[in-house]
């Protein structure tokens, strides 16, 4: 009589996180430049204050928004704060600075969002190979993040799993 082939990773109780579901997808986001507001490569408190006076913010509501910072030419910090005193009130959420520190941010916006009590007591692997410029921070953000709570944590894939933490129940701390 053959034995039938068991799944064993789909039997047990090791929940996966996929930390590709908590990144915002490729542009899925507005990119809101000074630039505009510029009168011969110089920004004029005026002008830039009736300019954004006049806009109509609403088409921004809800929006993922990045205001990057303009490396080659100099623009006074204030006209940063004054843009995002206009943005923010209507932005899901509005970071200055690049792509990559916005896609941070969003990153930990949606895990945190997550409800721990799912994750309590719970054997966890933080799903690996995946390919982002700031994938080290992810990973070590997600630890942090599940760390208090779950039972054991691990990295990779559940055929192939590196341990990284398991809870001492029971046992003597030396």
């Amino acid at each position: 009589m053959e034995n039938p082939i068991v799944n064993r990773v789909a039997r047990s109780s090791l929940v996966t996180v996929d930390l590709k579901d908590f990144t915002l997808q490729e542009n899925a986001f507005i990119t809101y430049s000074i630039r505009q507001y510029l009168e011969s490569g110089l920004l004029r408190e005026k002008s830039f204050r009736i300019a954004l006076r006049s806009t109509d913010w609403q088409a921004y509501k809800n929006q993922y928004i990045l205001i990057p910072t303009e490396q080659e030419m100099i623009i006074p910090q204030w006209a940063y704060m004054l843009l995002v005193s206009y943005l923010s009130p209507h932005a899901q959420l509005l970071v200055v600075g690049c792509k990559e520190d916005l896609q941070k941010q969003v990153f930990l916006e949606n895990l945190k969002a997550i409800n721990l009590d799912d994750y309590k007591d719970k054997a966890v692997i933080i799903k690996g190979c995946f390919q982002e410029s700031y994938t080290e921070f992810m990973y070590a953000e997600s630890t942090k993040y599940f760390l208090p709570v779950v039972r054991s944590l691990m990295y990779g894939e559940a055929c192939s799993a590196v341990p990284i933490y398991k809870k001492n129940i029971g046992k003597k701390k030396r």
